[in-house]
């Protein structure tokens, strides 16, 4: 490059950006600088049917927690044998999630777990709720009982395998 090309250059940045500047001034664009800072703000919504706005991922993560995680562990074996043994310490679990008074007594790790999951959810910002039981007709049922297999039939080249559901 010339120095002669080198100067037009330059002359023509020098050109533009004034003019970029001018132009920003007429329409009241303010130019950027390195210290321009962007906020954005995600908005809150309406979630199922409570009284309070929550983000989604707020949202999602209590109704996982309440609706799924606390539904499907009275679901299983341990929550079965657990619960009955600890009826005590279930009822104040059951109350902390109607009333988000923290219990004391916990000291079983099932409880201690379910205990976290409350307090998971609360932090969220949703509001207390009652911990529905779970009705599935599985439940308490795990592990399941395998199915039985009621016949083979040898073929030339295979075999069919009858398998009739566990009771």
């Amino acid at each position: 490059m010339t120095t002669r090309t080198a100067i037009a250059a330059g002359v023509g940045a020098v050109v533009l950006a004034a003019g970029g500047f001018a132009t920003a001034s007429q329409l009241d664009i303010a130019p950027l600088s390195a210290t321009a800072t962007t906020t954005t703000t995600v908005g809150a919504m309406g979630c199922e049917d409570w009284t309070v706005q929550l983000t989604a991922g707020e949202c999602f993560a209590a109704g996982i927690i309440r609706n799924v995680s606390l539904n499907n562990l009275q679901g299983a074996g341990q929550f079965c044998k657990w619960q009955p043994a600890n009826p005590g310490e279930w009822s104040r679990l059951q109350r902390y999630a109607q009333t988000e008074t923290l219990p004391t007594g916990i000291v079983t790790w099932f409880g201690a777990h379910i205990l976290n999951d409350i307090q998971a959810y609360f932090a969220t910002g949703a509001p207390t709720f009652t911990i529905l039981p779970n009705t599935a007709p599985n439940r308490c049922k795990t592990p399941l009982a395998p199915p039985v297999i009621a016949g083979v039939t040898p073929g030339e080249t295979d075999a069919t395998v009858t398998v009739t559901p566990a009771p």
